[in-house]
């Protein structure tokens, strides 16, 4: 079987939202290529993204940043973790510093057998793995009014 499909001569483009221009971004994944693969798509979208490999090391970059008053604006946490679940890790950061901005899980998996409980710790969207900028975009612009699912 054969699906004839045509190759787009213009690119999709991603509007950057005000709210989101230069914000700083936390991204938390084991996986470097998917750290990297990440942060290069968010500093497209206009934000300033850090990475961490674990956990626990999240949590502190929280802590630190809201002591700071240089928040994160978004948090995009991979599910499965090593050192901590990545509920359990929601979970951390908003005893810590009570957040209460976007939370974005990675999942490779179905995530309709945790999505009650994590929405109860704060997660505001999902994205699939592996990402796309579509399906990245569609969940870190999910909560603004004014996003428009990427199309300009």
């Amino acid at each position: 079987m054969t699906l004839p499909c045509k190759i787009t001569e213009h690119p999709a483009k991603y509007e950057k939202l005000p709210e989101l221009l230069d914000a700083s971004a936390l991204v938390v994944d084991d996986d470097e290529n998917t750290r990297l693969s990440l942060c290069s798509m968010l500093r497209e979208m206009g934000l300033r993204p850090e990475q961490v490999n674990c956990g626990k090391e999240a949590v502190v970059r929280a802590k630190e940043a809201f002591e700071r008053g240089t928040e994160y604006k978004i948090y995009i946490i991979d599910r499965l973790i090593s050192d901590i679940a990545g509920i359990e890790k929601l979970r951390r950061i908003h005893k810590e510093i009570g957040a209460s901005e976007p939370i974005v899980i990675l999942t490779a998996y179905d995530w309709s057998d945790i999505e009650t409980e994590a929405r109860k710790a704060g997660v505001t969207a999902f994205c699939s793995k592996p990402v796309f900028m579509s399906g990245l975009w569609n969940a870190v612009t999910s909560r603004y009014e004014n996003a428009d699912n990427g199309r300009l």
